[in-house]
């Protein structure tokens, strides 16, 4: 007689099991709303938790004021991105968290004996400095090279 439904709301029956009890506790469920869960736990059935809402009444409480790290989403720390909102903080840390990775990666990284004793790239730029650029592979790269393929790459707008 009683379980739950497809939709992880109590059943009763045909019906689901919060209206059912609603319905008997308070009275009929008015024309055109929906009976919320303010407790926001589907299988809830008591009556103290149910409340006959409209359905875009209902779609408000159901939008999330924190993230899953709870952070509230207000004007400085939401953004939008594709049409979905984010936690901007969350986002800084995830973000941190990677850099942090890399920079792990990058130091763990070694150069072969072979490319350890070249000193300048095949068009004799140094390896040295802000010249050097070692890619995830481990190699080492020229950004005077790189730079000037990604300009043949891709001309300038005007």
């Amino acid at each position: 007689m009683g379980g739950q439904a497809g939709n992880r709301y109590g059943a009763f029956g045909n019906d689901y099991a919060h209206r059912y009890v609603y319905e008997l506790s308070v009275g009929p469920i008015p024309e055109d709303y929906e009976v919320d869960h303010l407790c926001r736990v589907r299988l809830c059935v008591r009556p103290a938790h149910l409340e006959a809402v409209t359905s875009a009444e209902n779609m408000y409480r159901t939008r999330r004021i924190v993230c899953a790290q709870g952070h509230q989403f207000d004007a400085e720390n939401t953004a939008v991105w594709g049409g979905q909102r984010y936690c901007r903080a969350c986002n800084r840390a995830k973000k941190l968290k990677l850099h942090r990775k890399q920079v792990r990666h990058r130091e763990r990284r070694e150069v072969g004996p072979t490319n350890q004793a070249k000193t300048h790239c095949p068009k004799g730029h140094p390896y040295s400095g802000a010249n050097l650029r070692i890619d995830t592979n481990g190699a080492r790269r020229c950004r005077v090279c790189e730079s000037d393929q990604n300009r043949k790459r891709k001309p300038r707008r005007r």
